[in-house]
This record gives C-alpha cells, structure tokens and sequence, in this order.
C-alpha cells in the first residue's frame, strides 16, 4: 500500500516537472513568470518569535521519522530495491531536518548565512532556457516511464 502511495506521488509529480519542463522549452511566458514567483523570498510577519518552536519541532519530527523510517524493512525484489532507495532518501531528508533545527536553534548566525547564501541567483548566460527545460522535460518523463512500469507491474 505504501509503496503504490509512493510510486503513484512520483508519477504525478514527474509528470508536473515533465510540464514545467515544457513550458520552459516552448518559452511559456506563464510558465517563467510561475517560476521567477517560485524564486521570490517569502516573508512571514511575526516568524522570528515562532522561530524557536518550529525548530523543535522541525528536530523532533526529523528524529522521529529517522527512527521509523530505519526499522522499516523492504521486500526482496525489484519494487523492494526501488522502496529501499526512497527510505534512504527520506532518511537524509529528516537528518537534513535534524540539522536545519540545530542552526535555528543553536547557530541562528549560521543559519542566515546559509539562507543568504542559497537565496543568491545563480545562473549562467551559457545555459539558454530552451536547453534547461529540455533537460528538465527528459528527465521528468523518464521517472514518469519508470513509474508508470512500476504501477502497471503491480497490477
């Protein structure tokens, strides 16, 4: 059941990078007004004073799914090794949360320097439009084939 739940989550999102993907190709103009919105920071008023309590609760929940996530065991077989690879993923995932409430709460300095950091744009003149969306159009169908097999294997 978790496993269907979780191939059909990638079907579907791979087939919205797959559109995201051909907006950008074909130069959508909708598409990259979406996209330079995505990229605008988000400020909540009043955050610093819940700041504290969202990274407790950002550890605690990271730890949490750590733990539960480790002692979930994956069948042997092809479906199991594809289970097995997204556990470790979301494993990282809630590590990575882990870490991300220790900067807020102990090194909040730190923690906005690394949002500055990651809030710069980077891009290249190189790399036209056409090209990443291309890229990101591929890549998006080749998971959507991938889990449109799984999901057809199943049943």
């Amino acid at each position: 059941m978790l496993l269907s739940t979780a191939v059909i989550f990638l079907f579907a999102t791979s087939l919205l990078g797959l559109a995201v993907g051909l907006g950008v190709m074909l130069g959508s103009t909708a598409m990259l007004d979406f996209i330079r919105r995505m990229g605008l920071p988000v400020r909540l008023p009043g955050m610093a004073a819940g700041a504290r309590w969202f990274a407790v609760i950002l550890v605690a929940v990271g730890a949490y799914a750590a733990v539960v996530l480790v002692r979930v065991e994956a069948p042997h077989s092809l479906a199991g090794l594809a289970f097995d690879l997204l556990k470790w993923f979301l494993v990282v995932g809630s590590l990575a949360a882990i870490v991300a409430g220790v900067l807020l709460l102990f090194f909040p300095r730190s923690w906005r320097n690394l949002e500055a950091r990651a809030n710069r744009w980077y891009s290249t003149r190189y790399l036209e439009l056409r090209t990443a969306g291309a890229v990101i159009a591929v890549l998006s169908l080749l998971a959507a084939v991938a889990s449109a097999l799984l999901l057809a294997g199943r049943h």
